[in-house]
């Protein structure tokens, strides 16, 4: 799997953390209601300290040579500080490939089947410990646009769609300005990340538990329009979240610690508030 996308992996994990919602019947609430609930189960969101999380993954490239590529994902985590989180997440291929990554100590550590372990600042890589932690989660929720709720038996869920406003925002923050911008060509992939974000969609349903206000379950769905290398991209991920509270430890493998360390000057041009 591409090394771009492992790493939007990693951040629409963190998005799943990041809005909560749930899933639903019969009865259709107004926007305000939804918003409300929004709300509530982000604050109980907040106080997590560990959660599990399993899924599948399907990214489109029709453009590109390989058409269509499908994953299996497990991920643990932890809030090591409201901050900072660890973490270890496997991704399985169709074909088999593993992909491991760990996120510690402000680093995020990936086991490339081809070309080995290599590692990036978290907040460089656009996925860090603070895109997942509950303050940045809240921030994401802020550009939720036609939030719309329905609700059935013990669960609610909730439908929205993420603005383009927050990519911008996350734009805006990566890059800075030209007085700060130290890698070399980052005033060219500005642009090029400006043009690509305007073909940006995201659409988001969470459920949420009823009695505890946790989230179940999230389904997100994205597409972009012309990516740099890939042409257009459509991804569909399907996450259960489980194991609240539950005891998770995260040992970062000997062999990691050798890991080359990359920079945005040297990775991929990312997108940002999406890591990729």
């Amino acid at each position: 799997m591409r090394k771009s996308l492992v790493v939007l992996v990693v951040v629409l994990l963190a998005c799943t953390l990041a809005v909560v919602a749930g899933c639903g019947g019969s009865k259709t609430e107004s926007q305000s209601d939804a918003q409300k609930i929004l709300k509530q189960s982000q604050d109980k969101m907040s106080e997590v300290e560990t959660v599990k999380v399993t899924g599948k993954m399907v990214i489109g490239t029709p453009g590109a040579e390989v058409k269509q590529e499908t994953a299996d994902l497990s991920m643990e985590a932890k809030m090591v500080t409201p901050d900072e989180i660890e973490g270890h997440m496997v991704i399985t291929e169709s074909t088999g490939a593993k992909t491991d990554v760990y996120m510690s100590q402000g680093y995020v550590y990936t086991n490339d089947p081809a070309t080995g372990w290599y590692k990036q600042k978290a907040d460089e890589a656009g996925t860090s410990s603070t895109m997942m932690s509950p303050q940045d989660l809240e921030e994401l929720s802020k550009y939720a646009e036609n939030v719309t709720m329905t609700e059935t038996g013990d669960e609610y869920k909730l439908t929205f769609d993420v603005g383009s406003e927050y990519f911008e925002k996350a734009m805006a923050a990566q890059y800075g300005d030209e007085s700060t911008q130290t890698i070399p060509g980052s005033k060219e992939l500005e642009e090029m990340m400006k043009s690509l974000i305007k073909g940006i969609e995201m659409s988001v349903t969470y459920t949420i538990d009823k009695s505890t206000m946790l989230a179940r379950s999230a389904d997100i769905k994205m597409t972009m329009k012309d990516a740099p290398m890939m042409g257009d991209v459509s991804i569909a991920m399907d996450l259960n979240f489980s194991d609240y509270g539950a005891p998770v430890e995260v040992a970062l493998p000997a062999e990691a610690q050798s890991a080359q360390e990359v920079t945005p000057g040297t990775a991929m041009p990312s997108i940002p508030g999406l890591g990729i």
